[in-house]
């Protein structure tokens, strides 16, 4: 074994350990143990991995799910991605549940994961993920989309006061679409509106379920 992959099979035992079992079998999945911030005063869910003992970079990732895009698999997938997983190990983690998913506390509209840097991460570097919700599904667990709207608008603004620059835009949808609905594109439209344009330009379309996605699709949704 290289001296990296090395350390990410010792990190994976670790975590092993430390995680929740959530279903065992051929890859056992494991919950990852993250510590949540209750600071009342914050306008977001706030989940934290691993421990910040050491000053590093810190990337942003902002993501958007539109409905049906499966966006927790997305988070998952990143997660594993992160911490060294190959598809041939016999073990999956999930840095989120279908319990423990985005926008789950009515108030508070975003949901910031915050991923630390540790020996046998594939990056290096701290990771932080602020995931908004789906305005339609939302909207109606709490308000009326356009008070939602706001919300989140304002939320997100408060939240980035305490990050310099957002690296990567990414809106996640199903590749059984092939357009936004107006609510959804005034929405992304309005968040992407408020932070600087070298920001949008890092703008990143991901696709769930692509092997059924085919290039007219593709070209419609960038279109809206």
């Amino acid at each position: 074994l290289t001296p990296i992959k090395r350390d990410a099979r010792v990190l994976a035992t670790r975590l092993i350990e430390q995680s929740s079992l959530l279903e065992k079998g051929e890859p056992s999945v494991y919950k990852l143990s993250t510590t949540e911030d209750n600071d009342k005063n914050r306008c977001c869910q706030r989940f934290i991995f691993g421990n910040n003992e050491e000053k590093h970079l810190n990337k942003v990732i902002v993501i958007f799910g539109a409905t049906g895009s499966d966006t927790i698999t997305v988070l998952n997938s990143m997660i594993n991605y992160v911490l060294g997983v190959e598809w041939e190990d016999n073990y999956r983690f999930k840095l989120v549940t279908e319990e423990k998913s985005c926008s789950q506390d009515t108030n508070k509209s975003l949901t910031v994961y915050e991923i630390n840097y540790q020996a046998g991460l594939k990056i290096l570097y701290n990771l932080t993920i602020i995931c908004i919700p789906e305005i339609g599904e939302f909207s109606t667990k709490v308000c009326a989309v356009g008070e939602l709207k706001l919300k989140v608008q304002r939320d997100f603004l408060h939240t980035l006061q305490s990050i310099e620059k957002i690296d990567a835009f990414c809106i996640v949808v199903s590749a059984f679409y092939d357009h936004f609905t107006k609510t959804q594109g005034d929405f992304i439209h309005s968040i992407i509106s408020k932070v600087e344009k070298p920001t949008a330009d890092n703008m990143v379309l991901l696709v769930t379920s692509a092997d059924a996605l085919n290039k007219k699709r593709m070209h419609l949704i960038c279109r809206t």
